[in-house]
């Protein structure tokens, strides 16, 4: 059989553990039961907050929704301006070929022009 000295000492053991869990169950416990005080008390003042986020959220929403459209009515504009600018560019160009033609036209390319008269050091000026 087992040594009754030992059976004891190994109960004696078991119950000092069993005093250790029970201790560290109740410390466990205490502290659980101030914790939900808190957060109990911090419930109704978390509402108010939660309501205000809600509120904030949707103004927040709102004014991306506008700065969007604005932003989508600036990217308009700034295309139209562009259309605009290369719309004058290429007319502008029409212009100057037309007028070049023009000019050449009237003036010839100076291909049978007469030379320039010299000076008396027979440098042309």
């Amino acid at each position: 059989m087992i040594d009754p000295v030992l059976v004891q000492l190994l109960l004696a053991l078991a119950a000092i553990c069993l005093v250790a869990i029970t201790i560290t169950v109740i410390v466990t416990a205490v502290q659980l039961h101030a914790t939900l005080r808190r957060l109990n008390a911090l419930l109704p003042d978390a509402g108010q907050v939660l309501a205000e986020l809600r509120r904030s959220s949707r103004h927040v929403r709102r004014l991306f929704t506008r700065a969007d459209a604005a932003s989508q009515q600036v990217a308009g504009l700034v295309l139209r301006a562009c259309e605009l600018a290369s719309e004058m560019l290429e007319r502008f160009s029409m212009v100057r070929d037309y007028v070049q033609q023009a000019v050449e036209r009237r003036l010839g390319h100076r291909a049978g022009a007469e030379p320039r008269p010299q000076h008396r050091n027979g440098k042309s000026r």
